[in-house]
């Protein structure tokens, strides 16, 4: 199981410093960045070129682009990738005209493609003819766009119908995000989900590195 850190904010400052607070946690890969542009929810957060005078190393870059054509923040993205350390894009699908060329333009830079699907949207919104090259989904166990939400267990049955489809031996990879807490983790990851995105119950903790080895610990169990 996994646990990456999820960074949602309009301050750059309090970005550095919520990156700086895990960047040398052995325990993580990367950490994603939400990013909103005001019109797919009602909020603003950094984007992709405020990015590029951070220091990730040895981190990588997960972007879920919450917004309204996700396709323009990956043309964003492309013109700065010497510059970003991305390891994965996801897009939610509920804005975005078109899954198959997202996915494709994604992997053209070879970094790895998921979509995103809001806590209320069915998997059925997957076009059909997406799930044969689909290795990444995004599920929102909140509404999409704000953090310090609480946990919405509709999203354990969307888990779980997934992982039926797509058992843990297939390539399929399953990321849960959104109200992420100690006392839930384990019913999550139970649920079939491989990996959670934790941003208030890391952020708010006085000791965030220690918070992901307490989250690692109980997913275990």
């Amino acid at each position: 199981m996994q646990v990456t850190p999820a960074i949602l904010t309009d301050s750059f400052a309090t970005f550095q410093r919520e990156l700086e607070s895990v960047r040398y946690s052995s325990a993580i890969e990367a950490v994603q960045i939400d990013v909103i542009d005001g019109l797919f929810a009602d909020n603003i957060t950094v984007t992709p070129i405020d990015l590029t005078v951070a220091e990730f190393d040895p981190l990588k870059i997960d972007l879920h682009l919450m917004t309204e054509e996700p396709m323009d923040f990956v043309y964003e993205a492309e013109g700065l990738k010497e510059y970003l350390p991305i390891r994965r894009i996801y897009g939610q699908i509920e804005r975005m005209s078109h899954q198959v060329d997202f996915l494709q333009e994604v992997k053209t830079n070879v970094w790895q493609a998921g979509l995103a699907l809001n806590i209320f949207t069915p998997l059925e919104e997957i076009k059909k003819e997406v799930w044969a090259d689909l290795k990444y989904v995004l599920l929102m166990s909140v509404e999409a766009g704000w953090q310090a939400q609480t946990f919405n267990k509709l999203v354990l049955d969307k888990i779980k119908r997934l992982r039926e489809q797509f058992p843990k031996t297939s390539d399929l990879h399953i990321l849960v995000d959104g109200g992420i807490t100690l006392e839930n983790v384990a019913e999550v990851m139970k649920a079939g989900a491989d990996e959670v995105a934790i941003g208030n119950a890391i952020w708010k903790s006085n000791d965030p590195i220690g918070t992901i080895e307490d989250f690692l610990s109980l997913s275990a169990r």
